[in-house]
């Protein structure tokens, strides 16, 4: 089965990593007016993106894709700067953004995703005029280090933030002809991908949205071979955020 070719953005990964550090290396260089560790941890529900239509996917066949799961976070923060316009600082947090999850059935090869066919006359040995069935699974998770701006309106703390996500990511497949296994697809691999968040504190609770530019499998065996999930993933978490000096 040949697999969808995804863009390359490894020199937007590099210039997004860029800013951040420089930003960070700002931040840090002077703390005269930084404030305590902040210690959170969240939890609440995330969402994926998925690849096109024809890659591990076709609703002209059976299709059942949940991509969303729950999710959890937990981090460290801290205010190095306070200006006029806001405090500034930085987040550090592992970050598991659950899993999406998958059983569907689709042509075997990618020439005949669109394209008629008789199922009964399937080739085994080229996936020729076969249909699979794939109970598949994407899941990523790793580290988020980035810039906050924070403000103070009324008793809550207003937030934004952007970073970049360094992510594990494990794609599993499991394959099926008419009941009876016939292969497995599995690959993993650590991918970046940059983050813009809005969050609110009020007392001791921590909410958060994040938008994640594009999470997706990592490429094993051949280029563009990789998984379901594909594109912009979101979280949305509530949880505690607790002040220590």
């Amino acid at each position: 089965m040949n697999y969808r070719q995804l863009p390359e953005n490894q020199d937007d990964d590099a210039l997004w990593l860029g800013i951040i550090c420089l930003v960070l290396w700002l931040l840090i260089g002077s703390s005269a007016q930084a404030q305590e560790f902040r210690f959170e941890g969240q939890v609440g529900h995330c969402k994926y993106g998925i690849t096109g239509k024809g890659g591990w996917w076709n609703d002209a066949y059976p299709t059942d894709i949940d991509r969303t799961d729950q999710c959890f976070q937990l981090g460290i923060s801290k205010i190095e700067k306070s200006y006029s316009w806001a405090n500034v600082g930085w987040r550090l947090a592992y970050v598991n953004l659950g899993k999406l999850s998958a059983d569907n059935t689709f042509a075997a090869r990618d020439d005949q995703q669109f394209t008629q066919f008789d199922s009964s006359e399937c080739d085994l040995s080229n996936g020729r005029n076969c249909v699979f069935r794939g109970v598949m699974s994407d899941s990523a998770k790793g580290i988020t280090l980035g810039a906050i701006f924070e403000r103070k309106q009324w008793a809550v703390t207003w937030g934004t933030e952007v970073g970049m996500f360094a992510y594990d990511s494990s794609f599993n497949a499991t394959f099926y002809e008419k009941g009876k296994l016939v292969g497995h697809y599995s690959t993993s691999g650590v991918n970046f991908t940059p983050y813009l968040g809005l969050t609110a504190n009020y007392g001791y609770l921590l909410a958060s949205f994040r938008g994640y530019g594009s999470v997706t499998s990592h490429e094993s065996g051949c280029k563009g071979c990789n998984g379901l999930a594909q594109g912009l993933a979101w979280s949305g978490l509530l949880g505690i955020q607790i002040p220590v000096k």
